[in-house]
């Protein structure tokens, strides 16, 4: 079974009534990341891969963190690490895990924004989850006609760069 057929599969084994992740949000991401230039990133939300997969095959690495996991998930979970030594993917809620990395990319769960100190960059999705961020934060990137996905730098590792 190929990769897609896999995420086929298990988009049709949830029952949350969520859609694909829309293939011009996808591309989206990859421009942000060419904004920001991260090595790693923490993809909070993997659902079925979508974004996983795009940012693997540009040769990033990604740790994705998920609460859902059933017998679909872990199938394409176990795929996708076979075949990218750069992913890592971790079942719990997001509040329990503390990743390093220079990029963290909120899908749709809601996260205190404490759980964002140490990340150079976030990307959030524009759910109505997202939350209200600090000033610290600073907005690099938003093309609403194109994408509800927005990009804040974390101002004080912007002054640490200048």
């Amino acid at each position: 079974m190929t990769l897609e057929e896999l995420q086929e599969f298990a988009h049709k084994s949830r029952t949350d009534g969520r859609n694909y992740t829309l293939y011009k949000d996808r591309q989206v991401i990859l421009e942000m990341c060419a904004i920001a230039y991260p090595r790693s990133i923490v993809e909070c939300g993997f659902y079925c891969g979508h974004t996983t997969i795009e940012l693997l095959k540009a040769g990033y690495t990604v740790t994705s963190v998920d609460r859902y996991y059933d017998e679909h998930t872990q199938a394409l979970v176990s795929r996708i690490q076979d075949e990218y030594k750069n992913f890592t993917f971790i079942h719990d809620e997001w509040e329990n895990v503390n990743i390093p990395a220079d990029m963290c990319f909120l899908d749709g769960d809601i996260v205190p924004e404490s759980s964002f100190d140490n990340y150079s960059w976030l990307v959030f999705d524009g759910s109505p989850n997202e939350p209200v961020l600090s000033d610290r934060w600073k907005l690099i990137y938003y093309s609403p006609k194109i994408s509800s996905q927005r990009l804040y730098i974390n101002k004080k590792i912007e002054l640490r760069s200048n």
